[in-house]
């Protein structure tokens, strides 16, 4: 059979400054997947999810804490946000395209 959604391409970054206000995970580019991962060295967790996600886990999301990491399929990455319960934590990404 044919697959009709396969990855073709990957862009890694890190988003080093996420603080304790929800902001976009990266710049807007289409995908079909993101992976995240928070940074071991982090000393407090990173909350992920839509617009509405809070430090205290009020507005839903997943929380990561140091080295935890987590995979979403959607299709833009401006629909990802983060927040820190800790001002300036990092998160990893990569987020995979199709043609």
């Amino acid at each position: 059979g044919k697959v009709t959604n396969a990855i073709t391409g990957i862009t890694s970054g890190v988003n080093n400054a996420v603080g304790t206000s929800a902001e976009v995970l990266a710049g807007s580019a289409a995908c079909v997947k993101v992976d995240m991962m928070a940074s071991p060295s982090n000393t407090g967790y990173i909350w992920v999810g839509g617009s509405s996600v809070a430090a205290d886990g009020s507005g839903g999301g997943v929380r990561l804490g140091p080295g935890d990491f987590y995979s979403m399929e959607i299709d833009n990455i401006t629909k990802v946000y983060v927040i820190a319960t800790v001002n300036n934590e990092d998160i990893m990404y990569s987020y995979y395209t199709t043609s």
